[in-house]
């Protein structure tokens, strides 16, 4: 008696979640295969970046004495990559303002969009000598260590430079010893 109550029971809820999982919504108007496919996408509710790059601002490689027990030096010889989004109405990005070296081995020039982060370098400066310094030699060799710098460096960024809007960072090359 007991194993037919508890296996009503299981039916009962097996029947239920297989009409909660069809039936319902077809009762809203749509398939099982509709729902299915609509949450993915429901789900990656993140905020999409854009598909062409931003403003690409090139920071020139500079070694950073990096934090640790005294008389143990450790230091970071660090290329960074600061993107910024373009200022609504502004023509997109070319190939020419993506930080790349041209080959007549001079720097590129870069977007006129940029001028308000030139003026800031100073700031800039400062700013990645003293946020790479405060880092130990294990949370600049860890990915998260790294994902952690770059949030940290868009953050400040974002209060030194608000226009245009800073997007990401990018560590373009790094060697700690």
């Amino acid at each position: 008696m007991k194993k037919a109550v508890i296996l009503a029971a299981v039916a009962a809820l097996a029947l239920l979640a297989v009409g909660y999982v069809v039936l319902l919504p077809m009762i809203k108007g749509k398939s099982a295969e509709a729902v299915e496919e609509d949450e993915p996408v429901a789900s990656a509710k993140k905020p999409r970046r854009p598909t062409a790059p931003g403003l690409i601002y090139p920071v020139p490689e500079r070694v950073v004495n990096l934090a640790g027990p005294p008389g143990v030096p450790h230091y970071a010889r660090i290329e960074l990559a600061l993107e910024f989004a373009p200022p609504k109405g502004s023509k997109k990005a070319g190939a020419e303002n993506a930080g790349g070296h041209g080959g007549s081995g001079k720097e590129p020039a870069l977007d006129p969009a940029l001028v308000p982060v030139m003026a800031r370098k100073a700031q800039i400066d400062d700013m990645l000598l003293r946020v790479i310094s405060a880092r130990s030699v294990e949370q600049m060799t860890s990915a998260d260590g790294k994902e952690a710098l770059k949030q940290e460096i868009l953050a400040a960024l974002e209060e030194i430079v608000p226009e245009p809007t800073p997007v990401a960072v990018y560590i373009v090359r790094l060697v700690v010893q």
